[in-house]
């Protein structure tokens, strides 16, 4: 039985960084209006999301455990309702295409993100 990531008065977000300053800012960013829940490390991403209702991730591409694009490709499995978006600083154009194509993304975006474009990409997701 799923249960819930928090009060569903707010929609989840988990976000995926292996930079730990990264999930923090996000998290300041975002807490107030979402559930955030945040993952320094990708693997423990998958078993959180089987067991939470969660309505949207928010991942890095380049993490040393596994791309952000893969994980997501692997949970869009189980779980085709959640918005996926990857933030990447270092993305070349083949990468986006591949994480589109493979991961069922939401959108693609590169860090640093301006704040205002992340929430309208946020609100336009959810």
């Amino acid at each position: 039985m799923m249960q819930q990531a928090g009060s569903r008065d707010k929609q989840t977000i988990v976000i995926v960084d292996d930079e730990q300053p990264i999930l923090t800012e996000l998290k300041i960013l975002l807490g107030r209006t979402y559930n955030i829940q945040t993952f320094v490390n990708p693997e423990e991403v998958e078993p959180f999301v089987d067991q939470n209702a969660v309505d949207m991730i928010i991942s890095d591409e380049m993490m040393p455990e596994m791309r952000g694009s893969a994980l997501l490709a692997l949970i869009h499995e189980k779980h085709p309702d959640i918005c996926n978006i990857v933030l990447s600083g270092q993305a070349e154009k083949d990468d986006i295409v591949r994480a589109v194509n493979e991961g069922h993304i939401f959108s693609f975006l590169y860090k640093p993100v301006e704040r205002q474009q992340l929430l309208h990409v946020i609100q336009n997701g959810l």
